[in-house]
């Protein structure tokens, strides 16, 4: 396999070596997202270290099958019993990195082009660099609500302008995230309000950013920015995100009737709820509630792509979806069935 030459803007910040990307699989993903990574492999010249939590022995083979076949792929297990918190396990990572960047992204991740050369020179200006938000999301969907309780994965930036990130692809200064680590004990997990020592709990509140929830990575990009770092986002065309297919999977015994209504009660989505401190946080509420909607029947339809090989958008998305969402949809499924067959053909005994 040919792999694009390094970014020499990247390969210099790095002592001439890229930095590894961590790639984390939980249990039941393995076999449908194996194409996705070796669409990165393909595409960049970046190592990848595919970390294996609550995944059986074989699935471990078959991560190890991909890195026999490219010694820039390596592979290592954090847990086989059971299914560490993401945030968890890649602040166990990010602690045994001893390179000058740490950099993981989501397994449900795919590559048509070598993203370096948008990212690698971005990395080398700020702290942190994030981009991959889902391909499901609408842009509004990347803005924090001014009445949010909860800061949630997709939301990128405050409503007015901070960047806070997101854990879907992440490129960080190393020994940044280890002063935050080592002087205010945050890593990168997610957090409850109660769960985080006082003396970040002020910095929050100075910043005018207490929430009851933190998801993953949120409360350090938070504090890296309050020690003057700089980070930023952006949306790169060669990384596409499926978004949440992990999650889908742990639950995939259930109906997407459970999740998602024939019909969207859009009326319900601007009446005022109450979140769980007795306030009324009607925009942020119908946020969630909106990317709720969208997520599960996107989910469903990559999943039947997935296993199927087979793009088949009329049968599964649903008449109410947006028309540029799904228009977005059925672009990746085409790639997606691309990715497949060429992956089948280059694994087969």
């Amino acid at each position: 396999m040919t792999a694009p030459p390094a970014i020499a803007s990247w390969a210099k910040a790095r002592g001439g070596m890229e930095a590894p990307f961590y790639i984390v699989y939980i249990g039941g993903t393995v076999a449908y997202l194996r194409p996705l990574t070796w669409s990165i492999a393909r595409n960049t010249s970046c190592n990848l270290r595919l970390v294996a939590n609550g995944c059986s022995h074989g699935e471990i083979a078959l991560l190890e099958e991909m890195a026999r076949r490219e010694p820039r792929i390596d592979v290592s297990c954090v847990s086989i019993d059971r299914i560490m918190h993401h945030g968890q396990v890649l602040t166990l990572l990010q602690q045994r990195e001893k390179s000058e960047y740490f950099c993981f992204l989501d397994s449900d991740i795919f590559a048509t082009g070598n993203f370096m050369a948008e990212l690698g020179p971005m990395a080398a200006r700020h702290a942190a660099v994030f981009t991959a938000n889902p391909i499901w999301a609408a842009l509004e969907w990347q803005v924090e609500p001014r009445d949010s309780v909860r800061m949630v994965g997709s939301y990128t930036r405050t409503w007015d302008g901070r960047v806070t990130g997101s854990a879907y692809f992440a490129m960080y200064r190393n020994d940044a995230v280890s002063q935050v680590v080592e002087q205010t004990g945050i890593g990168l997990s997610a957090y409850r309000w109660t769960e985080i020592h006082p003396t970040a709990q002020a910095i929050l509140q100075d910043l005018g950013l207490s929430r009851e929830r933190y998801d993953t990575g949120k409360v350090m990009n938070i504090m890296l920015r309050a020690r003057g770092h700089s980070l930023t986002t952006c949306d790169c065309s060669a990384v596409w995100h499926l978004g949440g297919f992990s999650v889908r999977c742990k639950r995939e015994s259930q109906s997407i009737e459970d999740f998602a209504p024939a019909r969207v009660p859009w009326d319900v989505l601007h009446m005022p709820v109450q979140n769980e401190r007795g306030d009324t946080a009607t925009g942020a509420m119908r946020s969630l509630m909106r990317m709720a909607l969208v997520r599960e029947p996107a989910m469903r339809y990559f999943t039947e792509v997935l296993r199927s090989g087979v793009e088949s958008a009329e049968r599964t998305l649903p008449s109410w979806y947006d028309a540029v969402i799904a228009g977005r949809l059925r672009q990746a499924a085409e790639r997606l069935v691309t990715l497949r067959r060429e992956f089948d053909e280059e694994f087969q005994p």
